[in-house]
């Protein structure tokens, strides 16, 4: 009987571990987008205009972030708080937009809006020197969209540093001008029948390492489904409907498309 080297043994794990899959596209807009500077990715993020990508490495990324939700809510109930409206659903913009808070804290008998994230330690040291405001948009707009919502006044940051096992707590503040400014967004994008301009080329930044530049750069094809269909509408309630058929069509219907497809004028 043959043994497998070591060397062997660790190649084949590896490449066990190490897959690319499509990942499914959400019936709905995440509140995390409520930050998102280019109104015209939220466009395609809402339109299923591309297909995302997640390797296996993503995937631990993210569920290491879900881990330690769980681990920095066990710290605090350790200190004697509690949190309640764990996960409450959050609905915005005509039912397209969706998200789950990660709970409110009270605080001196103050309810505190609490959102946990884990960073590495670049981030971190970024996040403390910086501010979340600035270092991460995202997680501050998500948070007054929250905020927004639930008429708080106040929202506590809680940060674990997944290098050093440090902690980082910032209180942020209510916004209504950024609340006001997230629901126009939203509002005009969802409204939109036409792409919004690019913020820049693919040599920038923000661009370079976009989710959607193989469309919005590359000119790679667009994804076909019902959203990216010619005879898709965008309804109230979260829902879509077809033209052709004259009727709602749900999620799954939606992921499939049909042999009508054709693409929407806007994405020519």
């Amino acid at each position: 009987m043959s043994i497998l080297p070591e060397k062997s043994i660790s190649e084949k794990i590896l490449s066990e571990l190490t897959h690319t899959k499509i990942s499914e596209h959400r019936a709905h807009i995440g509140y995390s987008s409520a930050g998102e500077e280019c109104k015209r990715k939220f466009w395609y993020d809402l339109h299923w205009a591309y297909d995302r990508i997640v390797d296996d490495r993503l995937q631990r990324i993210f569920d290491t972030g879900f881990i330690g939700e769980d681990f920095m809510e066990c710290s605090l109930l350790n200190t004697g708080y509690s949190i309640h409206s764990k996960q409450l659903e959050i609905i915005g913009c005509h039912g397209h937009v969706l998200g789950h808070i990660d709970g409110i804290i009270t605080i001196d008998n103050i309810d505190y809006l609490i959102e946990f994230k884990t960073m590495n330690d670049s981030n971190f040291t970024k996040l403390k020197k910086e501010g979340c405001r600035k270092s991460k948009r995202g997680y501050y707009y998500q948070m007054q969209a929250y905020m927004g919502k639930l008429s708080l006044s106040n929202g506590l940051l809680m940060v674990y540093n997944k290098n050093t096992s440090e902690y980082y707590l910032e209180v942020i503040k209510a916004n209504k001008f950024i609340f006001e400014e997230i629901e126009s967004m939203m509002f005009d994008v969802l409204t939109s029948e036409f792409i919004p301009d690019r913020i820049g080329e693919k040599t920038w930044f923000a661009c370079k390492f976009c989710s959607a530049k193989s469309i919005c750069q590359d000119k790679k094809p667009i994804s076909i489904n019902c959203r990216t269909c010619n005879n898709a509408d965008i309804e109230n309630d979260g829902k879509w409907s077809c033209s052709l058929k004259s009727e709602l069509i749900n999620t799954e219907q939606q992921r499939l498309g049909c042999e009508h497809w054709i693409i929407k004028e806007s994405l020519k």
